[in-house]
């Protein structure tokens, strides 16, 4: 089959004027107009001018000899008009097996992957005709062309929709697709194709009634959401997610299925606290808090549950939440962290510590094993931040902590957001601008050396924002910052990469960036915190802004 683009502006007008006898230049107002309503598809061309056709829109008048046409009426005329219904007679037309290829094709949606299309001609409705020889046709009428050798597109959006509109009962279509898909893909096939399958038998799963069957449907969508987590694709992480756990019921945290329950509970609880869907991330956060069996299986709604206070700008909730949570990890602090003394005293026993030890000794010490340990460490991170927004005085405690539970137990993620916050204690609490430089290049170099990206906005914020400015040229910091912030939208991490976008128009400001280049990156910033709920940093970034457009 021939493959045809869609036409351009001149294109159009050379048809239109071409079939009705005309000079370019007369038919160029409709060819303008009919152009910018079919987006130059050629079969939407054809059908649209029959459509005006027989609505009398565009006729022929003997009395001027030449064809006219009533350009207010075309202009206000949707293109479905008419339209969809000559498409679907068109189809209607088609051999049987070639309606159920262009069915199957508007089930799987704009655009279908050869890959799959052959996984579905291995047992199809259409007798043995082929498959993929039934979608060729569907390619000769103008319903959809191929993409290279690789896919099959429609040549519209409502094509698809037409064809989608013929079949007869569509949760049972989408529930067989995606149980044939399931049955004939291997295992590597299936990890491919997963959130084609999963989507597919979500879509027809009000009609699953075999409670084994809902089980592997949820396990599925598990899979599914925690692929989508980890390509930062979190909206769609949450559907598949929200899809798995209505497949399980209360009895499910009581049984056998009581892991498979945690999981994809804790995993909606992450992606929708991400996407800033608080609400609703609390409904999934009370059944792990009413159903889980030991606080050990509460700790990642917790987590979730803090950083989502944090991002409300909730602070003295995270700090109370995180404070309570640590303690039950067998990390406490003093009564009365506001004495220097307490202080003093802390900083001394770390630095105590500290000796004897090189800064290549710590880069290259052993992993942390102790969970309880990596748990602490996780919420003192997440509690060292909100603690330094609020200028609390128990912010250097949860620091120095840090840093002795990486001496004591090894290295594991945080330890470099542990150094890396060590290097700003000291440039506050000693003045010692060098030996801070230093601690905060051992802490970028453990975030390179663990490959933790979801630290790299934290460990950017604190040594690009805080403490390279001391040493290193604007530029260098502000390109720490950028990095910061990309490394931390790519992880999921939006307020830590939110925290570099607010300090990179801050500094950004102080060293003189063009205008016009600073003005479109914090107006992005300012953007994506809106999207993102980011109210904490959001409105000192708008300041930054409107003080920059003030100078325009």
């Amino acid at each position: 089959s021939i493959e045809i683009g869609n036409m351009r502006k001149d294109n159009v007008n050379e048809m239109i004027c071409d079939s009705l006898g005309l000079l370019p230049r007369q038919t160029k107002p409709l060819s303008e107009i009919v152009h910018s309503k079919t987006n130059g598809n050629a079969l939407f061309v054809k059908q649209f001018l029959t459509s005006l056709f027989e609505a009398g829109f565009l006729r022929y008048s003997p009395s001027v000899r030449r064809w006219t046409w009533d350009i207010d009426n075309i202009r206000s005329k949707r293109v479905t008009d008419g339209v969809a219904e000559l498409m679907m007679d068109k189809m209607l037309r088609l051999k049987s097996n070639v309606q159920y290829a262009l069915m199957v094709a508007a089930c799987l949606g704009s655009q279908s992957e050869q890959s799959i299309l052959k996984l579905l001609s291995k047992d199809t409705d259409s007798s043995n005709d082929d498959f993929i020889a039934s979608l060729d046709e569907v390619v000769s009428e103008g319903f959809m062309f191929k993409v290279g050798s690789s896919a099959y597109s429609f040549s519209h959006d409502s094509i698809q929709l037409a064809a989608y509109s013929l079949i007869p009962d569509k949760e049972a279509m989408h529930l067989k697709i995606g149980r044939q898909l399931l049955d004939c893909s291997s295992q590597g096939e299936l990890e491919s194709i997963i959130f084609v399958v999963a989507a597919q038998l979500d879509r027809g799963s009000m009609l699953i009634t075999d409670p084994d069957e809902k089980i592997k449907l949820a396990k599925l969508n598990l899979k599914a959401g925690e692929k989508a987590i980890e390509q930062s694709v979190f909206s769609s992480a949450s559907l598949y997610l929200r899809e798995g756990v209505k497949m399980l019921s209360i009895e499910d945290w009581h049984g056998e299925h009581y892991e498979l329950c945690l999981q994809i509970h804790s995993a909606c609880v992450e992606s929708l606290g991400v996407n800033g869907n608080w609400d609703e991330m609390r409904i999934y956060l009370s059944k792990i808090f009413t159903y889980a069996k030991c606080f050990e299986d509460k700790i990642s709604g917790y987590y979730s549950l803090a950083k989502s206070l944090g991002a409300q700008n909730k602070r003295a909730d995270v700090i109370d939440l995180t404070v309570e949570i640590l303690s039950q990890l067998g990390e406490s602090f003093p009564e009365d962290p506001s004495t220097s003394e307490v202080l003093g005293l802390d900083f001394l026993l770390t630095n105590e510590r500290l000796e004897g030890t090189t800064m290549e000794g710590i880069l290259i010490a052993d992993e942390m094993k102790n969970e309880k340990t990596i748990l602490s460490m996780k919420f003192l991170n997440l509690l060292s931040l909100y603690l330094y927004i609020g200028r609390h005085p128990l912010l250097p405690f949860t620091i120095f902590r840090m840093v002795r539970l990486s001496l004591t137990h090894g290295n594991c993620k945080e330890s470099s957001l542990a150094f890396a916050s060590f290097a700003l204690m000291i440039l506050y609490m000693s003045n010692d601008v060098e030996r801070a430089y230093r601690f905060g290049k051992l802490a970028i170099d453990l975030v390179g050396k663990s490959n933790a990206k979801d630290c790299v906005a934290r460990v950017h914020l604190t040594v690009f924002g805080l403490i390279s400015p001391w040493k290193d040229y604007a530029p260098v910091c502000v390109e720490g910052l950028n990095i910061g912030y990309e490394e931390g939208m790519e992880a999921g991490d939006v307020i830590f990469a939110m925290m570099n976008a607010h300090v990179y128009c801050s500094l950004s400001l102080t060293y003189g960036q063009q205008l016009d280049e600073f003005i479109e990156k914090a107006l992005f910033y300012a953007q994506q915190m809106k999207r993102y709920k980011q109210t904490t940093v959001l409105p000192s970034t708008l300041v930054y802004l409107q003080f920059a457009l003030n100078l325009v």
